[in-house]
């Protein structure tokens, strides 16, 4: 088993720093996200989001961020992860990385085809049916996660894994670009 992960945890904001030495961050955190500090995460990221973005911009890139919130309270292996937004060219930013397993992992690239497989005008009909066809798993959640990302984008998002062991953990980072439009 995984004692820590130095390398992905040591500083979110010198990760963010390295993306780009020419962005702007607005918000690192890293640490523990559990049901119990969501609220304090999310309260800070809407207010980030209220200064960078318009505000039916912002509404809508909360819902979103709530979304990627739940997603590291279900998946992450040891509840660790970081979140940061910035902005360059403007665009608006919100990215989140965490830790998983190698069958999270395999799940979560079968949706990522499916949504390549689709026109992104098909997004809310792929949404719909993955809800209606959802098993809820013993971690609550149903696997919709990632449909319900790219409807309310109106694109799939960005995103990467990197293996951080031999014992099949994965580093999986997801961004998702928070235009004014969103």
């Amino acid at each position: 088993m995984i004692e820590s992960h130095p390398t992905m945890y040591k500083s979110a904001m010198k990760y963010a720093l390295n993306l780009n030495p020419g962005l702007n961050l607005h918000l690192a955190y890293e640490g523990l996200v559990t049901s119990n500090n969501v609220e304090s995460i999310l309260d800070l990221i809407k207010t980030n989001m209220q200064i960078w973005l318009p505000n039916a911009s912002a509404g809508k890139a909360s819902r979103l961020a709530v979304e990627c919130l739940q997603n590291i309270v279900r998946h992450a292996h040891e509840g660790t992860a970081y979140v940061i937004i910035y902005h360059q060219d403007k665009v608006v930013n919100l990215q989140c990385r965490n830790l998983l397993n190698a069958e999270d992992k395999r799940k979560l690239e079968l949706n990522y085809k499916k949504l390549q497989d689709q026109d992104p005008s098909m997004y809310q009909q792929l949404y719909r049916d993955q809800l209606k066809d959802a098993n809820f798993n013993e971690r609550g959640g149903a696997g919709i996660g990632l449909f319900d990302i790219a409807y309310r984008m109106g694109k799939a998002p960005i995103y990467k894994f990197e293996p951080a062991d031999a014992e099949g953990f994965y580093y999986y980072t997801i961004t998702i670009e928070l235009t004014p439009t969103v």
